[in-house]
């Protein structure tokens, strides 16, 4: 039982941090717009367009990658909880 729990949380550590490095785009995205603090429609619009085209794909390609380890991880972890 308690070999079960340090895997949990193992599992669940992992999870956060395989998301937390997923989302770092976005948040570096966040961080530039508060600092920048666009005022009207076009400044948000080219920071908006800014960020989709140097950062989307890595944050696409990033996200794909943490999904995939994500359901490998948890499939696992329900896999053998069923044997």
């Amino acid at each position: 039982m308690v070999r079960r729990i340090k895997n949990f949380l193992k599992l669940l550590f992992v999870f956060i941090g395989v998301w937390v490095a997923a989302l770092i785009p976005l948040w570096f995205f966040l961080v530039a717009r508060f600092f920048l603090n666009p005022f009207g429609y076009w400044e948000n619009l080219v920071l908006t367009m800014a960020f989709l085209y140097f950062l989307g794909l890595l944050q696409l390609v990033l996200f794909l990658i943490a999904a995939w380890i994500t359901y490998c991880l948890w499939s696992d972890f329900f896999f053998l909880r069923a044997k």
